[in-house]
């Protein structure tokens, strides 16, 4: 089972430099992704409010003679832009006047349209309303429904284009952060191998080379201040040693040292084998 405290150093390090990295390309990408799908909705939008002007235009004398035909042959203009799925043209009754329905697609329900200009995105769907004057006076709506069919192929290239970025961002962060954790990790594992040394050697002469100026440097520091404190007392401690040595041989008086639990001997003084043997 993976377990993150159990990785090297390094391995952290580099694992938090990459994920930092995927995390960033994921933000910028979807922030990047949602402006783009944002300006081509925009951008569909302007075009749809357009085309609904002009029928809206041109359907207003239309309306006026109660000419549903004419009406028709203005949706018709449609045609050509193959992105709207419907059009409508209802009196201001909200009675249906005048339809266009692309060839392949079935008719859809009638609904009550808005009598104000509006707009309303569903999925790939997007409609607008469009109202018509006659002069002064409200004569009726414009209704278009257009289908957003590249918008799939959009998100489509967004993704693939993201996936490619995704892995280039994910490799170069891999072989920056192999170098780059060295500059932590070196300081720290070199600290690691001089206190294992010191523990498997008993060797308090040993020290840690301090390379920076920072909190691993001042650990160093730290480390190696604690290291010749520990020497001094060493070496106090052998020279005591010493000098208890030289005593107990000058005085020639058989004595011994045990535990505090008086279970066992820990010393016996040099003139023991001499009185017994």
């Amino acid at each position: 089972m993976f377990s993150f405290h159990k990785l090297p150093i390094k391995h952290k390090l580099m694992l938090v430099i990459t994920a930092t990295s995927v995390v960033a390309v994921l933000v910028v990408g979807a922030a990047a992704v949602s402006y783009e799908l944002a300006r081509y909705h925009g951008t569909v939008l302007r075009d749809l409010t357009a085309q609904a002007e002009i029928v809206a235009a041109n359907s207003e004398a239309a309306m006026q003679f109660h000419d549903p035909k004419a009406a028709q042959e203005t949706l018709a203009a449609l045609r050509s832009r193959r992105m709207i799925v419907w059009a409508r043209v209802f009196t201001a009754n909200d009675e249906l006047f005048a339809e266009y329905v692309r060839e392949g697609v079935a008719s859809p329900p009638v609904e009550r349209p808005a009598h104000t200009a509006g707009s309303a995105l569903d999925g790939a769907q997007m409609r607008v309303w469009q109202p018509i004057f006659s002069g002064h006076d409200f004569a009726g709506v414009v209704c278009l429904q257009a289908e957003l069919t590249d918008q799939r192929a959009r998100l489509k290239s967004y993704a693939a284009i993201g996936s490619v970025v995704m892995l280039a961002a994910l490799l170069a962060s891999l072989l920056l952060s192999s170098r780059l954790q060295e500059l932590i990790s070196a300081p720290i594992l070199d600290l690691a191998d001089v206190a294992r040394a010191v523990t498997s050697r008993k060797d308090y002469s040993l020290r840690a080379q301090q390379r920076s100026a920072d909190e691993i440097g001042e650990l160093e520091a730290g480390f190696n201040q604690m290291l010749s404190r520990i020497e001094e007392r060493d070496d106090a401690l052998r020279a005591s040693e010493e000098r208890f040595r030289q005593l107990a041989e000058s005085i020639g008086q058989v004595f011994w040292l045990t535990n505090p639990e008086k279970t066992r001997m820990v010393y016996v003084s040099p003139a023991y084998e001499k009185v017994w043997g």
